[in-house]
């Protein structure tokens, strides 16, 4: 079971926990190539590798970094933090069954056939 939490608050993830309700760390998450991208051009070492562990255990463990982050962490965090929640509710809303088919789709599909199938 999972849950959005802090919704409409500022302060906002998913927890995910087992049948028995204990809270549970997350096995994975989606990391883009661009947030690689954008570590490998940071020089300074300890900020690059402040910038990897934040998205990480964000990631994995849903906790958020201190307030007193790298200006250049602060000023990508809620982009990555965004993204990261994002994916987060898709999972947790396919896992629901996603979204419901259509009532007339095959009535739609029968209809664009007919409109492409009449072309020579």
């Amino acid at each position: 079971m999972a849950e959005i939490i802090g919704k409409g608050t500022g302060k906002h993830g998913v927890k995910i926990f087992d049948e028995e309700g204990d809270l549970i760390q997350a096995e994975s998450f989606v990391f883009y190539k661009t947030w690689l991208d954008m570590a490998l051009k940071i020089i300074d070492e300890k900020e690059r590798l402040e910038y990897l562990t934040a998205i990480i255990t964000y990631g994995i463990y849903g906790k958020e970094p201190d307030e007193n982050r790298s200006n250049l962490l602060d000023f990508v965090w809620e982009q990555i933090k965004f993204s990261i929640d994002r994916n987060n509710k898709s999972y947790i809303d396919g896992c629901k069954g996603g979204r419901p088919p259509k009532e007339d789709a095959e009535e739609e599909q029968g209809r664009f056939s007919k409109m492409y199938s009449n072309k020579t």
